[in-house]
């Protein structure tokens, strides 16, 4: 049952951190398409990464992208959490130091232990139409 309304602009709403929350499942979602530079878009789904890692409601926690660039640059990636979240507030940053240590940690190492939990999922696999779609719309 869903416990919040849903918002895809979820965070800006005390009442509402993530994008989908339910009685067994919190949720975020990264439908941006990678272009060439993406530091914001990987920064970005870093971010919601460790929000979701910070959760501690026993829910399982789900991160949703399109496409796998985004789960293997997490996955791969040596570039610190410092770089991942400088662009974050200070209050995540407070929060990821307070629960999980240095941000020196390399994001492909966070991504494998605190993040683990986290379960990462390529919407283009769920919904395999979303493909055609998305090759339409990036025509426009």
């Amino acid at each position: 049952m869903i416990s919040n309304r849903p918002s895809l602009a979820a965070g800006n709403d005390p009442t509402r951190p993530f994008d989908l929350e339910t009685d067994r499942r919190v949720a975020e979602f990264k439908v941006s398409i990678r272009k060439g530079a993406d530091a914001m878009r990987r920064r970005g789904v870093f971010a919601d990464l460790v929000h979701l890692a910070l959760d501690d409601s026993g829910r399982q926690r789900q991160l949703f992208v399109v496409g796998q660039q985004p789960i293997h640059f997490l996955r791969t990636t040596r570039s610190s959490a410092d770089w991942g979240l400088n662009r974050s507030s200070a209050f995540l940053r407070k929060r990821f130091t307070q629960q999980f240590g240095s941000l020196t940690i390399p994001i492909s190492e966070f991504t494998s232990s605190f993040g683990s939990e986290v379960e990462l999922i390529d919407l283009r696999e769920r919904v395999p139409e979303l493909t055609a779609i998305l090759a339409l719309a990036s025509q426009a």
